[in-house]
């Protein structure tokens, strides 16, 4: 009877999740908004409203009703990746009858694909619609290879909704209405370090605010953010960690106190110590995202086990997998694999991010969500080469210089590597750091890498990013 209900309840909630965008107006796919006072906007306000709930369903009832409901949804998205051509040859290549990927243990016939695959791939042979318009660009920002279409990309009647509907559920564990707030103010602010422009009502880019820590009349402009925060009411702020530690210390130094309802964190791993300076200072809840730019995001941070995520198992797949592409025990550390289930702009089938960890099926937490937890272990890219071919994780750095004294004395920092068994750690500080002290630390880590690691910290007022998005760890390039 259970497994009846399953199939039977799967099939349901997977066509209300392929369908409900479809009520969402063109114009609105195009530019992100929508005017608040007008019926089309009520309609989406029921819509997320509907959505929410159907998410909550899914997470009660587990795992077994969750890979029933995906591979519905895989069987689906492996057709319309054949659309485009580039999936059609990879499938013909590999000698895939994707007719006979029927289960989620199937998806070991298909080769996983990284980002080294798909960097010289034209991007419309990934997409499985043609360009409509010529003024489309595609984004490569963020480290992204992939990049997605500026306007259109991440196929928004499903994708977007679903995303924003996992942010709206969160919402709703404390003292939130979207139909009261969303008619009112709501807003979602993203990436201190974009633009300056704030833009009309958008739910996903509600126009960038920027804070720039060599900004010469920082004073001014952090408390013109605070008022724009405030004002904006119900505010939720998503940045990375080094950012919004960045933010919390300036806005301390200032005294000032804007009102922000959720922290969403993105893009590094979250130290404990940044996560008791914003929930002291900010006084507002903190919830972890984990994805990619490309994908999205794909799972939530289980609010018991800091580090392990619930995973959108209504959205994505998600397989860990040794480097020869086949699964590994439960537990067991290896390459974080995606399969993406709602975007079918540009389809993405056992896709690597480039990150590592490890599925947990049995860890019991107090959360409502029954979805396994992913423990995200760290970034591929984020290793130390030496000379010798040896790799080594840059973690036991990254840790060293996200605790005290760093913690108030600097802005931000980032280790890089530009020679083989060397790496410069780079610190924006607010007062300077003994010699003495530094000195120490850079020989304590030296020997935690046996001493083959030579460590050089540089203090300064500034660090220059080397592109759109900050990197806390910029490796050695091949």
């Amino acid at each position: 009877m259970q497994a009846f209900s399953d199939t039977f309840f799967s099939f349901i909630y997977q066509t209300l999740l392929d369908n409900w965008g479809r009520f969402i107006p063109r114009h609105f796919l195009q530019n992100d908004a929508i005017t608040k006072n007008s019926l089309e906007f009520k309609l989406y306000i029921q819509i997320i409203n509907a959505y929410v709930y159907t998410l909550k369903r899914i997470e009660e009832r587990g795992q077994p009703f969750a890979i029933k409901l995906q591979e519905k949804r895989l069987r689906k998205m492996l057709t319309i990746a054949k659309k485009s051509k580039w999936w059609a040859s990879y499938f013909e290549r590999n000698s895939i009858d994707i007719g006979k990927i029927r289960k989620i243990s199937d998806l070991n016939n298909i080769p996983p694909v990284n980002k080294n695959i798909l960097l010289d791939v034209t991007k419309e042979d990934v997409s499985t619609r043609a360009i409509e318009d010529s003024s489309i660009v595609w984004r490569g920002t963020g480290g992204s290879t992939t990049g997605i279409p500026f306007v259109w990309g991440m196929n928004k009647t499903t994708s977007i909704i679903n995303i924003l509907a996992h942010f709206i559920k969160e919402l709703e564990y404390g003292d939130f209405s979207l139909g009261e707030n969303g008619l009112s103010n709501f807003h979602m602010t993203f990436n201190f370090q974009r633009s300056a422009t704030i833009g009309p009502f958008k739910w996903f880019s509600n126009g960038d605010l920027f804070l720039n820590s060599d900004d010469k009349n920082m004073a001014s402009r952090v408390r013109e953010i605070s008022e724009i925060i405030t004002n904006l009411n119900k505010a939720v702020i998503q940045c990375s960690p080094s950012e919004l530690k960045f933010l919390v210390d300036t806005l301390k130094e200032h005294d000032l106190h804007p009102a922000i309802s959720l922290c969403l964190f993105t893009g590094q791993f979250l130290e404990e110590s940044i996560r008791l300076l914003v929930k002291r200072y900010l006084e507002c809840d903190i919830v972890v995202c984990y994805g990619a730019q490309e994908i999205g995001f794909l799972a939530l941070e289980c609010k018991k086990y800091h580090g392990f995520y619930h995973i959108f198992s209504e959205r994505v797949v998600v397989e860990i997998v040794n480097d020869n592409g086949a699964g590994v025990p439960n537990g067991t550390e290896g390459n974080i694999t995606i399969t993406c289930l709602d975007n079918t702009v540009m389809p993405l089938i056992r896709y690597q991010p480039g990150d590592i960890g490890a599925l947990h099926y049995n860890m019991a937490c107090e959360c409502e969500n029954k979805s396994p937890l992913l423990e995200i272990k760290g970034r591929d890219t984020d290793v130390i080469k030496f000379s010798n071919g040896g790799k080594r994780s840059a973690h036991r750095i990254l840790r060293a210089f996200a605790k005290k004294p760093f913690l108030s004395n600097v802005r931000r920092f980032q280790v890089r590597q530009d020679k083989l068994d060397e790496v410069e750690v780079l610190l924006e500080v607010r007062e300077h750091i003994a010699k003495k002290f530094i000195a120490a630390l850079e020989k304590r880590l030296s020997l935690a890498y046996k001493g083959a690691l030579t460590i050089h910290t540089k203090q300064t007022s500034v660090i220059h990013k080397d592109g759109p998005k900050f990197k806390v760890f910029v490796p050695l390039k091949d």
